[in-house]
């Protein structure tokens, strides 16, 4: 409980219940704190004790309530900026743009080399952090590192004990190979993945696994395609191919039927993911699962208010929906 002081209430009073020095509050007070680094939990907490202990009264309230609408300055960390396949980029920042309360800057990392960008002096600038990327070893980092951001907030990741937003990429995977399973019973599996696949794709590899635990491992070096029609005959019937990412399952695709692979009449193909650009270039739609990117986005940003109002976001688990396709 605060101590009762009558009297004037001094700078000092208010730096010493809150824990900072008495340059803070006053940087605080006179809408400064931006050119000071001190966080936006900091300001927050000395214009609420102000406020409350009738400190100029109408100037903390006016400062707490312009702090309040002031838009939300986020920055987003993402592996995937200058990649020209990714289109789970372009699909968040479209719902990032249309959000009129989030001014959001965007920043490139190197998948597995987080630790050399994200750091808690940067982080102190902005509200909150969206963080992007799917690298195991980024992963490993966070968890042992996850007290010094505050301030994150995870997207299309799920890290125990930092606020996220995922998908259900397993279920989603199974259920999807469940489907197949059940409308063409399938002799042969097989999966093409990535010699070393991020956490989502594995995900996805484990739901394979988890409808057809005597399904074949494809990892391909070199040409994909070379690999494909090693494993698999023209002639052969009641084979499924399963491919965890939807920008070398369209490659594949597009190469299989140059090679007049019958898809789906003896082949049944499948993919994860959806692809702004790629799909329009297919001449037929292809049997996925749609992550629901702009929800997840649109939920992440939920989590991102709820850091600013200075309470703790609880992780969401966004659900997956399956495209039945024409190649399944």
């Amino acid at each position: 409980m605060e101590p009762v002081k009558t009297g004037k209430i001094t700078l000092e009073d208010i730096a010493g219940l809150c824990g900072v020095s008495k340059a803070s509050v006053s940087y605080v007070l006179s809408g400064k704190q931006g050119s000071h680094t001190i966080s936006d939990a900091t300001a927050r907490r000395i214009l609420e004790t102000a406020d409350r202990l009738n400190y100029r009264r109408d100037e903390a309230a006016a400062a707490l309530a312009a702090m309040k609408k002031a838009p939300l300055s986020l920055l987003v960390l993402s592996p995937w900026l200058y990649s020209q396949y990714s289109s789970f980029t372009v699909q968040v920042n479209s719902v990032l743009e249309a959000a009129p309360d989030i001014r959001a800057v965007y920043m490139n990392y190197s998948s597995g080399s987080l630790k050399e960008v994200l750091r808690p002096s940067l982080c102190q600038k902005y509200h909150a952090v969206l963080l992007m990327g799917t690298s195991p070893a980024d992963d490993s980092w966070l968890i042992r590192n996850r007290e010094k951001f505050p301030g994150l907030v995870l997207l299309n990741r799920s890290l125990e004990g930092i606020p996220s937003v995922s998908g259900n990429d397993r279920e989603a995977a199974a259920d999807l190979c469940r489907r197949v399973q059940e409308k063409r019973r399938p002799t042969r599996q097989l999966i093409f993945h990535s010699r070393y696949p991020s956490s989502c794709e594995q995900a996805r590899i484990d739901g394979f696994f988890d409808v057809f635990p005597n399904g074949e491992p494809l990892s391909p070096e070199g040409d994909p395609a070379a690999v494909f029609e090693k494993a698999v005959d023209r002639e052969e019937e009641d084979v499924f191919v399963f491919v965890p990412q939807y920008q070398p399952a369209s490659l594949l695709f597009l190469r299989a039927l140059r090679d007049e692979y019958s898809i789906p009449g003896k082949i049944a193909f499948a993919a994860y993911d959806t692809h702004t650009l790629l799909t329009d270039y297919m001449p037929c739609e292809l049997t996925t699962v749609d992550p629901a990117t702009e929800k997840m986005t649109l939920t992440a940003l939920q989590l991102v208010r709820t850091v600013r109002s200075g309470q703790q976001p609880k992780s969401v688990c966004v659900s997956a929906r399956i495209i039945d396709g024409d190649t399944a």
